[in-house]
């Protein structure tokens, strides 16, 4: 018995027979094209503030949206604007000749005000949509209204310390290795002090290191390590008095990099 097959048999089988791995390499193309996010500036909001905030990553030409993540409701983020890079556009030709090189890291510049109902910490998430998908997460850190505040120089010291109070987020910048932030905070006896860093969570390169000293220069508690790189501490004060936290770099900070952190502070009871 003979075997026939007609032409429109032929093509059914040749679209059956595509192998897998064609389909695959067509996908990592698409995916290569999606929009990726490196980072955020500055990685620290507060509810009910407006913010500017700089955007780095790569094709991020297209959007179709930019989105905060974590509450109930994403938020739409509608004022954001790519500035046109520097010289002239690129023509097709220079487009076509530039495929399967490496993209040009883009900055995107995006104004908007976080609402009420936000999560806090470290539950916000910032993620954006082009044509060819949607871009990995990038972590921000989210305050509570009105207890966002900036570190100020100078406090390098006891007698230098920055003031601050219970539920405060402090947005700080270490500008060297050899630089350390001390805060001060008022404890009554049988409190607890509790400080919290963030920094390699939020896409810093910091690697800090926390402790904590009583009024008298006794070193209460300190650590480098607890989520990741990121340090935390608790410590039981046996005595109302001042107590001081000092934010510094365990390793060397390199040439223009931004090792930024945001330390939460609070008194327990």
């Amino acid at each position: 018995m003979k075997l026939s097959l007609c032409c429109g048999c032929l093509a059914l089988l040749g679209t059956w027979a595509t192998p897998s791995w064609a389909e695959d390499e067509k996908a990592k193309s698409a995916e290569s094209e999606a929009p990726s996010l490196s980072s955020a500036t500055p990685f620290v909001l507060a509810v009910g503030a407006t913010h500017k905030l700089v955007i780095r990553g790569h094709h991020l030409d297209d959007l179709t949206s930019l989105r905060l993540l974590g509450g109930d409701t994403p938020l739409e983020i509608k004022g954001f604007i790519l500035p046109p890079p520097p010289g002239e556009k690129p023509t097709e030709k220079e487009k076509e000749k530039a495929k399967g090189k490496p993209a040009i890291e883009q900055s995107l510049q995006a104004e908007f005000r976080v609402p009420d109902n936000s999560p806090l910490g470290t539950n916000v998430t910032l993620v954006a949509t082009g044509p060819k998908g949607e871009s990995n997460s990038l972590r921000l850190y989210v305050a509570a209204k009105g207890m966002l505040i900036d570190e100020k120089d100078p406090n390098g010291g006891f007698k230098e310390a920055q003031a601050v109070e219970t539920g405060w987020s402090i947005a700080g910048t270490l500008s060297q290795a050899t630089d350390v932030d001390v805060f001060k905070i008022h404890v009554k006896a049988g409190q607890s002090l509790r400080a919290e860093l963030f920094a390699a969570q939020l896409g810093s390169n910091l690697d800090a290191s926390l402790n904590v000293y009583h009024a008298t220069g006794a070193l209460l508690a300190s650590n480098d390590d607890t989520a990741g790189r990121d340090p935390a501490l608790t410590v039981k004060c046996t005595d109302e008095s001042d107590y001081f936290i000092a934010v510094s770099s365990v390793g060397e900070i390199a040439a223009k990099s931004t090792p930024s952190y945001v330390l939460k502070v609070r008194v327990e009871p």
